[in-house]
């Protein structure tokens, strides 16, 4: 326990030499030494006035952590790890770890640097056929559906396309529309390709297989007839669509860049 010195008599100041004393041990029990208790999350030892169950605590050696209402919530371990919601460390090695994820903002705040995450994101979409100048009029089977996952500028996409009938076939190149993102349009077509799992929905000439390409002059995912034979492929137009008889499938998945 530090000792002040002070006067008993009322109204005589310390003198300069009590001053001095009372100065020197208030920095070498408080300042030099610097040690308070450790604390806990519901009683940190580092509070504020009127919320002693929120501060700063030790729970335990070289570990420093944050509490909000008597539970840990942040704490910074002996090896340098950052620990989010959670006082064990997993395995990984990894400098920053939480209980729960991290999450993204709804709309994304883009980064120009090179080695920063800035988009994260997982949903769910209804796709369907397009054609450049008329759309198809198509009905669309109760597990018609798409899925994707969005890490950065790269999309990946699952898609299922059950057409059920096709009352107007439309015209122009055929297309797979509603896409959770717009693709990004330059040469390369956004670096698009995509695999087809199944189709029961276009017939094909001898030597043709179906494939689907992000394009890269519009951004549209097209469906296309590759003939190994020639080497070549070609897009399909809407009329394709008349082979479609009481119900079809398309299913494909692949990846792109976002615009």
């Amino acid at each position: 326990m530090t000792t002040i010195v002070t006067r008993t008599g009322k109204g005589s100041p310390l003198t300069h030499v009590e001053v001095d004393t009372n100065f020197t041990n208030l920095n070498t029990a408080k300042l030099e030494a610097g040690a308070i208790a450790l604390g806990s999350a519901a009683a940190p030892s580092i509070s504020f006035t009127g919320d002693t169950n929120t501060g700063v605590f030790s729970p335990g050696a070289d570990t420093i952590a944050v509490s909000t209402g008597g539970t840990g919530r942040l704490f910074a371990d002996s090896s340098g790890r950052l620990l989010v919601g959670t006082s064990t460390a997993n395995t990984s090695g990894a400098k920053l770890q939480t209980v729960d994820g991290i999450t993204f903002p709804a709309t994304q705040v883009a980064s120009a640097d090179a080695n920063t995450l800035d988009d994260y994101e997982e949903g769910t979409f209804t796709p369907s056929y397009r054609a450049d100048t008329t759309d198809p009029t198509v009905g669309y089977g109760s597990i018609n559906r798409g899925k994707y996952t969005r890490i950065g500028r790269i999309v990946h996409v699952q898609i299922l396309i059950q057409s059920t009938a096709i009352s107007v076939t439309g015209s122009g190149d055929l297309s797979v529309g509603d896409l959770p993102f717009s693709p990004q349009v330059d040469s390369f077509g956004g670096y698009g390709a995509f695999s087809i799992g199944l189709n029961t929905a276009f017939n094909l000439a001898t030597g043709e297989r179906l494939g689907a390409i992000i394009d890269g002059g519009s951004g549209k995912l097209r469906i296309i007839a590759q003939n190994d034979d020639t080497a070549s492929y070609a897009t399909l137009a809407a009329g394709a669509l008349s082979s479609i008889s009481g119900g079809a499938y398309l299913l494909l998945s692949g990846s792109y860049l976002v615009a």
